[in-house]
Formats: C-alpha cells, structure tokens, sequence
C-alpha cells in the first residue's frame, strides 16, 4: 500500500496489488500493466522469480524486483530472469523508486530496439531470398543459402553482410549520424556531444556506445575526460562494404529488363 501511495505520488497509476504468483499472473492477462513491481516472497506456489518467467514467456513488460533479501543466491537467481531493474527493500520514499523505474524503461526499450533490429536483419534476408526465387537461379534450398551469403562480388559471407547492416541501423539515427559527422575533424568529449545534440547525458552516452560497438569512433582517455574521434580504418571498411553492396554484379544497368 505504502508503494501504491509512492507511484500515485510519481503520477503513476497503480493499477492491482495482489499477494501470490497466481494472482498476479491473471491481473497481467486482465490489465496489461506498463511495468510490473515484483516481490520475490510471495504467497501461494511460486516465487516472484518464478512468476515474473512465466509472466515473460507471453508477455513483453518490464519488470522491477523487490526484495529484502540481499545474498548473493538470490541475487543470481533474479538475474536469470533479466529484470529491468532491482529495489532492495525498505523503499520509504519516491527518491528509492524513480531511479529504479526509470532505468526499468531505459533498459526495457533499448531491449525492444535490439529485438526490432533483429527482426529488421531477419526481413533482409528473407527479402533477398525471396528475389532470388523469383529470378530462378536456384534449384534447391541448398543453392539458395549459398547464394545468399555472396550478395557481391566483395561481400562473400554473412558476417560482411551483418556488419554492414548493423553500421546503417546505427547511422539510421540522426544524432548518431550528427555525432559522426562532427568527429570527423573535432575531438570530442561527452559534455561536448550532449551540448552538440542537445541531450542528456545517459541518451548521449547510449549514442557513443553504439557508434563504439560498431567500431565507428573509439575514446581515449586525457586527462580526466575520455574524448572521442572517428576510427577512420573501421569507418573505410565500412564505405568498402557499402561500397560492394552498391557495386555488385546482380544489379540490372538502367534499361535493361
């Protein structure tokens, strides 16, 4: 109750407190919640670790556990689970929730992102498998994998293709791009990067660490900052990529049919 009265107070609307697993199991399939506050001791059966998995296998919500317990094999446990986030208990004021919710979010939509680009990679494929059997090069399903995987005449496997395209998804965002951009004749550090796109510090940091993962700029550190320049090798191989891509050989020249 005391929680419920905490999350009204954040303009959060509380929508069912409910004491064992099984219970809440039905008020998610009945409200559809937002974001899910889990007990890990519950009555009834299950835990709300044991909840919270079955409540993930149908359903996409982020989930925050709540607990007093602090060792170390509970901890592990939970953690299994992939929760968003994790209050230990007392929780006495909106200071011991707000941080954990919104990181509950955070970590919930970078998730969903990550699953979207996956399913983006899986669509190409699926489309570039599709135009090859329409064309009738193939006679069999083993002939089509081959040729998928030699898209051009420089791009001769799928870890080239996958490279590729994760580097445009992450160009796909206009700050990234932005931030590219600028690295490429000025040294940058994060205040910097937040003042040069106009955003936090946690959402410029999520940006760097997606131009880092795919090797485009790299940091160093000097003096007490970690600045950040392009990784111009890195970024020509990509051009050589995109380079190919455009280039391959199965591209019909204008007029023919």
């Amino acid at each position: 109750m005391g929680i419920g009265s905490l999350l009204s107070d954040m303009n959060y609307e509380p929508l069912k407190i409910v004491s064992s697993g099984e219970e809440a199991i039905k008020q998610v399939e009945l409200s559809n919640p937002d974001l899910l506050l889990m007990d890990i001791t519950l009555d009834g059966k299950m835990d709300g670790i044991d909840t919270a998995n079955e409540i993930q296998k149908k359903h996409d919500i982020p989930i925050i556990f709540i607990t007093a317990h602090e060792d170390i094999e509970t901890l592990q446990k939970a953690k299994n689970v992939e929760p968003s986030s994790y209050i230990i208990k007392p929780i006495q004021t909106v200071n011991d929730l707000l941080p954990a919710i919104e990181l509950a979010f955070h970590n919930f939509n970078i998730k969903q992102k990550l699953k979207m680009s996956d399913d983006k990679l899986k669509l190409i494929q699926d489309l570039i498998a599709s135009d090859e059997l329409k064309e009738g090069k193939h006679k069999n399903k083993e002939n089509l994998k081959v040729r998928t995987s030699h898209i051009s005449t420089k791009i001769h496997n799928e870890k080239d293709f996958q490279t590729l395209v994760g580097k445009l998804e992450v160009l796909g965002n206009m700050d990234r791009f932005l931030i590219l951009e600028v690295l490429r004749t000025h040294q940058l550090k994060l205040s910097d990067i937040q003042k040069l796109i106009k955003k936090s510090q946690s959402t410029s940091s999520h940006h760097i660490k997606k131009l880092e993962s795919e090797g485009l700029i790299k940091g160093w550190k000097k003096g007490k900052f970690t600045y950040y320049s392009i990784d111009k090798e890195k970024v020509q191989n990509f051009l050589d990529l995109w380079n190919a891509w455009i280039e391959r050989k199965d591209i019909k020249k204008k007029g023919e049919h």
